[in-house]
């Protein structure tokens, strides 16, 4: 499942396993921040790299390509599954 507006879709659904995130991402739970691993599999421009890009939509996202597709993750969603091991669930954030 994909979400977003305009030109950029978010995915919803983790395409990696926890191993795999646990192999692309460090998370530091005392501050909250994500940042690429020092791994082979990740762009060595980025190893090592906090990600803070904050969207639009101010939510922290970052683009990734695995298994041949590009897509943009939010970075919370990612660190719920790497903590978790879980999918994260989908929350409705509209005001009724």
């Amino acid at each position: 499942m994909v979400y977003g507006g305009n030109a950029v879709n978010y995915t919803v659904t983790m395409d990696m396993s926890q191993a795999e995130l646990k192999e692309r991402f460090n998370y530091n739970p005392l501050t909250g921040q994500l940042s690429w691993s020092q791994s082979k599999v990740v762009w060595p421009a980025a190893r090592g790299k906090e990600i803070t890009h904050v969207g639009s939509d101010g939510y922290i996202e970052f683009t990734l390509t695995f298994n041949g597709k590009r897509k943009s993750y939010y970075a919370h969603r990612v660190i719920w599954k790497l903590v978790t091991g879980q999918e994260p669930p989908t929350v409705d954030h509209k005001n009724r």
